[in-house]
This record gives structure tokens, sequence and C-alpha cells, in this order.
């Protein structure tokens, strides 16, 4: 595969080749990619979620997001944090 970026972008991959982490252009541009991919990811399914969001609120298969909603979620994460 060959592929020809903007010379901004070629600089930034130099950039991120001199100081950054990577030690190649292609590990710079497979990161992104792999970035690219799980964003797309999310998206989808966050479509899907937003999609299927009125036929779980008629099924009851939802909860209000409120204050005490919130506190539960804030006591789990404490008691996933203990020993």
């Amino acid at each position: 595969m060959n592929v020809t970026v903007p010379e901004d972008l070629a600089q930034y991959v130099e950039e991120q080749t001199e100081g950054a982490g990577y030690a190649t252009s292609s590990d710079v541009v497979r990161e992104g990619l792999r970035l690219l991919r799980d964003r797309t990811r999310a998206r989808t399914a966050l479509a899907r979620l937003l999609n299927n969001g009125p036929a779980d609120l008629d099924a009851g298969r939802t909860r209000p997001f409120n204050e005490a909603f919130l506190d539960s979620v804030i006591a789990r994460g404490v008691d996933r944090r203990k020993p």
C-alpha cells in the first residue's frame, strides 16, 4: 500500500517518530487507523443505542437518570476500588 498525505500531515508523522514514542511512520499510521476504527465502532454503537431508545423506553427497559441513579453509580465505583 502506498499512501500520500498533505505536507502538514507528513510533518506531523515525522514529529511523532522523532520524539513521541513511535519508531516508524508506519507505526504512526497504524495507530491512527486503529483510533479511526475504534471511533467508527463507538459511533455505530451509539447510533444503535439512540435508534433503540424509543423502543427501550416503551418496553420499560430504562431507568431515570437522576440523583439517586448517579449516587448508585458512584457507590458501585467506590466499592470496586476497595481491596
